[in-house]
């Protein structure tokens, strides 16, 4: 038995909601430090930030050419590794991304 893919995506919403602080819809850096320690903030070194909202922390450049394309690839083959455990059809999984651009995925925020 798999549930519905839009009740898993109802409940990721709603994971995200419960660690989001600053209400952006995303997880970022300082809160997911949070809520991985417990702590009120990550440390100075690992954090630059004024708030919450500002994700500051520096990272590694993005990267180009054969990595990106390997990169790519080791994406698309997760994805249709868990379509396949999960009885998801390619259809369905369009269908989701299409609302999470379109931002019909976070317009039921609450709390």
């Amino acid at each position: 038995f798999s549930p519905p893919f839009e009740y898993i995506i109802s409940k990721i919403d709603e994971m995200i909601r419960m660690v989001d602080r600053d209400g952006d819809g995303q997880v970022g850096f300082a809160e997911f430090y949070c809520m991985v320690t417990g702590k009120d903030r990550p440390p100075l070194g690992l954090w630059t930030g004024s708030s919450l909202s500002k994700r500051s922390f520096s990272s590694p450049p993005p990267p180009t050419g054969p990595e990106v394309i390997q990169a790519r690839n080791s994406k698309r083959n997760a994805l249709d590794e868990f379509a396949r455990d999960h009885n998801l059809k390619p259809e369905s999984i369009k269908r989701a991304y299409r609302k999470f651009k379109a931002g019909e995925v976070n317009s039921n925020k609450s709390g």
